[in-house]
């Protein structure tokens, strides 16, 4: 068993990272963040989640060390194998203090990591290797043209600029573009291209996605790219960069048609993508093989079996709640609530299993006279409930539920209003709750 920290794990990479996981028989994830105003902190249970990381002063040697100190506890006290980075600003800090952290950071070498991380050297290091943008300075710039932070996260601080006195204001603003690029405008289709290179280099795949929609940096609408020639041309630039860079595990890049035509880069990052959940859903889980190749568990990856289809996810929120409900027995409807619409409620049935999971009671209340035969139609379990309660006309469901909790801490998930009044107002220690405060029970 692996026990695997994400941080920051608040981020949408940190997202990504625990739903390739979650199901991995031999891993647990563990995170850690600045306080609880992120999913991570709702999702994970308490006791693997640690929420006093403080913030790091990018170049600030104290505040590096403040951080490297907080990380040292929570994997002591979680005793974490290896550290997931889940945004770029941390890759290089956590790989420069891998030793001294005492587990593996999943990223390649720090030369890499420090090159992915500056805008300037990417260009450097692949001039006349690959295409990359044209860079201006301020006398010499084209319009259309666009800046954006040598070193920048998730489209923050970036610009298209249409006018030589646009240019002038963001100059004067940004403190005369010494931490900023002035680059060609490039105004074709962009993609993000996945890619995973073994523990010897080997480029393994290269999948390039179309970012339809982005939103903070993140592709919520992106789609798989099937095209052979942009197929072709993605992965030669990706064995170019997997070659010169010694790329290990999962990682990514980012080109967009410039006016020529030709595909060019915008930046490479030694990472998760936020929407790698796409190519996850071909048939390689990316953020999985990164680990098990960094801890060469298994022989180096050498193929997958992924096929190219046509595939697109948009990317949206969930609702995860807390504190979480505490209670010991769960009573359940079943017409209209279990069997909804002639068919059987999944997400009813979902929810029974995780009480189950949790040693929760889990009792039916119906007013359906025959419920064993209804639940044999539907193939559902009589097993699944420690009782039946067959509630007849004139009777209250409150009674029943009164005679049987014996004081228990217990819910009521019921469709009718009138039934979960019946029951707020005469049951004492059962909340009460309707189908579409399921996700609320969870």
């Amino acid at each position: 068993m692996r026990n695997i920290l994400l941080f920051p794990s608040g981020s949408q990479v940190a997202r990504e990272i625990y739903d390739a996981c979650k199901y991995e028989k031999n891993i647990t994830c563990y995170g850690a963040d600045n306080g609880n105003s992120n999913w991570s902190a709702y999702t994970l249970p308490s006791e693997r989640y640690f929420a006093s990381v403080p913030f790091l002063k990018k170049g600030d040697l104290e505040s590096e060390k403040e951080l490297i100190s907080s990380l040292l506890i929570c994997i002591a006290t979680f005793k974490i194998d290896a550290i997931f980075p889940c945004f770029d600003k941390f890759i290089s800090v956590l790989k420069r203090y891998e030793s001294d952290l005492g587990c593996l950071v999943i990223a390649p070498n720090l030369t890499t990591c420090n090159m992915c991380e500056s805008k300037k050297l990417t260009y450097a290091t692949f001039y006349n290797k690959i295409c990359t943008p044209i860079q201006y300075s301020l006398e010499t710039s084209v319009f259309p043209c666009f800046i954006k932070p040598i070193c920048g996260y998730g489209s923050r601080d970036s610009f298209k600029i249409e006018t030589k006195e646009a240019l002038q204001h963001f100059y004067n603003q940004y403190n005369k573009f010494q931490d900023m690029l002035i680059l060609e405008y490039l105004p074709g289709k962009e993609y993000t291209v996945d890619c995973f290179s073994n523990r010897y280099h080997k480029l393994i795949c290269a999948i390039p996605r179309e970012r339809s929609r982005t939103i903070q940096g993140i592709s919520v609408h992106t789609q798989v790219e099937t095209d052979d020639a942009i197929v072709k041309a993605c992965r030669e630039i990706a064995l170019c960069i997997s070659d010169i860079c010694s790329m290990i595990g999962c990682w990514f890049f980012q080109v967009k048609y410039n006016k020529e035509n030709k595909l060019c880069l915008l930046e490479i990052a030694p990472r998760v993508a936020g929407a790698m959940c796409c190519t996850r859903n071909l048939g390689i889980n990316l953020p999985c093989l990164s680990l098990y190749e960094h801890f060469k568990d298994n022989n180096a990856v050498e193929e997958t079996c992924c096929v190219l289809s046509p595939l697109s996810v948009y990317k949206t929120f969930s609702n995860t709640f807390y504190p979480p409900l505490q209670y010991e027995i769960l009573f359940i409807d079943l017409d209209d609530t279990i069997i909804l619409k002639g068919m059987v409620n999944t997400d009813c049935i979902a929810f029974i299993y995780s009480c189950l999971n949790r040693h929760i009671s889990v009792v039916l209340c119906t007013r359906n006279p025959d419920p064993v035969r209804t639940l044999n139609t539907y193939k559902i379990s009589c097993d699944l409930f420690s009782a039946i309660l067959v509630v007849s006309k004139g009777e209250r469901k409150s009674s029943h539920i009164t005679d049987h909790s014996h004081g228990r801490i217990g819910i009521f998930l019921d469709d009718s209003y009138q039934e979960r009044k019946d029951v707020f107002d005469n049951c004492n220690n059962i909340s009460v709750f309707a189908l579409d405060q399921l996700e609320r029970c969870k």
